[in-house]
């Protein structure tokens, strides 16, 4: 069963994958909707064509050797499976979602001589050539990664990041502890990155910790809160729409006070008698 998954920016600057041919890059992303949340899934690569590539005549057994660096291919018994290694580091899964059914790689059989074996990049693109040997070239991308980047905008950060981590604590006193994680950096990092101010990020946070399903979520957290510009400004307009607001009121004008008051003596009232 297909799943919805997250494609990271670094995806595509990705050096190692920029070695291989682009089916066997968007074969790559097409097996991250396909694994389970441990990066497990069964190795049938017709069934993988059919989903992933329904419209293209291609075929992917090539293509899964050539992300012999990327990927594990193993049998356990009569089954047959790929492994995504670190498929939870990039992937965040949904809390609902099935554990595996499929076993790991710890308990694979080895299967020496077959087409099973790790396969580098590099030896896998020149036995592709064979295979598409109408592949366009592509020119080398520039180095560097999203890791990278966000790194050294939390650095620029630094003082904000643990402002807005202090607000969580505040908002969730007393809700379990929390600690300021490199998801909660990178996600604070980012938008303010994007430019939006201190305090539209203040009450998102504290719109979110307020929030009932983020709570029985386990989201209510600056992470969820700042995933993304989107989430930022939805939880920021919903404080704001929802907070009171304490204003004073302006100081009455000569004109409304009635003018300056008339003074009033005893002699003002000498000709009444009672």
């Amino acid at each position: 069963m297909a799943r919805q998954r997250t494609i990271d920016p670094g995806f595509f600057r990705n050096e190692e994958l920029a070695e291989l041919p682009f089916e066997a890059r968007l074969l790559f992303a097409g097996l991250w909707t396909q694994a389970d949340r441990e990066g497990r899934l069964e190795d049938r690569p017709k069934r993988l064509k059919a989903d992933i590539f329904p419209y293209e005549n291609i075929d992917i057994e090539p293509l899964l050797d050539a992300l012999g660096g990327m990927i594990r291919r193993y049998r356990v018994g009569s089954v047959r499976v790929i492994d995504i290694p670190n498929f939870g580091k990039f992937q965040h899964c949904h809390p609902r979602e099935k554990a595996s059914v499929l076993p790991g790689f710890d308990l694979a059989e080895p299967e020496a001589g077959t087409s099973r074996e790790k396969v580098s990049p590099r030896r896998a693109r020149a036995g592709l050539s064979k295979s598409f040997p109408s592949l366009p070239s592509f020119p080398s991308l520039p180095s560097g990664s999203s890791d990278s980047v966000a790194s050294t905008e939390q650095e620029r950060f630094t003082d904000e990041i643990r402002q807005l981590f202090a607000v969580e604590v505040e908002c969730r006193a007393g809700k379990g502890t929390a600690m300021l994680t490199p998801k909660r950096k990178k996600a604070a990092a980012g938008r303010l990155g994007q430019g939006y101010p201190l305090d539209q990020a203040t009450d998102a946070i504290r719109a979110c910790c307020a929030d009932d399903w983020c709570r029985k979520t386990g989201n209510d957290n600056m992470a969820y809160a700042l995933k993304d510009g989107d989430a930022l400004e939805k939880f920021c307009r919903v404080w704001r729409q929802r907070r009171p607001s304490y204003r004073h009121p302006s100081p009455l004008s000569e004109s409304e006070r009635g003018g300056e008051p008339t003074r009033i003596s005893a002699t003002d009232f000498a000709g009444f008698s009672a």
